[in-house]
């Protein structure tokens, strides 16, 4: 298992500091890239950290459509962590966000092609399974600590039909669109597999196999603020 981790981060220097310090002690053989989504550049605060092998200033990635104002990623977030995740170096790419916590190696391969925190839909959200016409298990994962085989990107990114919906969705949908939802959604229609990681948990807890689940002692876990 070859693992490459992602961070986006937008001015939140001292909360990127301490996840990847941390994430790069237990992990030192992990590749980090950060990616700077409109803010000012992270370089000098994160610099030191050896693991860190590329730094991507970009534009803003975030969209503002969505019903309650706060917005989530867009179009041009998918554009790059596709770009990332088919580079064939990396069996999986490894999704950071600045509160997710490390507090061990990661030593387990994910047994899924879309592996991570899962958590239930909202009243807001809900309908769209319908009109994706998925009938079941309406949890959606893609947070930070959510792990991507190259299987997931290569599979989706290769049926023109299946890529495409990341972008039809969001022309029908924009006060819906939270990119851990459609990430969730379009992998459920197309011919990769989801489910949990045992090397992620979060501090609000989650669902796995139907049941609730939180482990705060798991090797890498979401939702921690600093």
């Amino acid at each position: 298992m070859k693992i490459q981790a992602l961070l986006f981060m937008c001015n939140d220097f001292e909360r990127a500091k301490f996840t990847l310090e941390n994430f790069a002690k237990y992990n030192p053989d992990i590749d980090i890239r950060v990616i700077n989504s409109g803010g000012n550049s992270p370089r000098k605060h994160l610099q030191h950290i050896e693991q860190i092998v590329e730094f991507l200033d970009t534009e803003d990635l975030w969209h503002r459509k969505t019903w309650c104002g706060r917005g989530g990623f867009g179009l041009k977030y998918i554009d790059l962590l596709f770009k990332y995740g088919l580079d064939k170096r990396y069996t999986h790419t490894l999704y950071l966000e600045t509160d997710v916590l490390t507090n061990g190696k990661i030593t387990k391969e994910p047994k899924h092609d879309l592996s991570g925190v899962f958590v239930g839909c909202g009243q807001h959200e809900r309908f769209l399974w319908n009109y994706m016409k998925i009938p079941d298990n309406h949890y959606h994962t893609g947070c930070g600590g959510t792990i991507f085989s190259y299987n997931f990107f290569d599979k989706i990114y290769n049926d023109k039909s299946k890529f495409s919906l990341f972008s039809d969705l969001y022309e029908r949908f924009p006060e819906h669109y939270y990119i851990d939802l459609m990430i969730t959604l379009i992998a459920r229609v197309s011919d990769v597999t989801c489910g949990h990681w045992e090397e992620v948990s979060d501090v609000r807890g989650s669902m796995v196999n139907g049941k609730p689940y939180r482990n705060t002692s798991a090797t890498l876990l979401h939702g921690h603020k600093v």
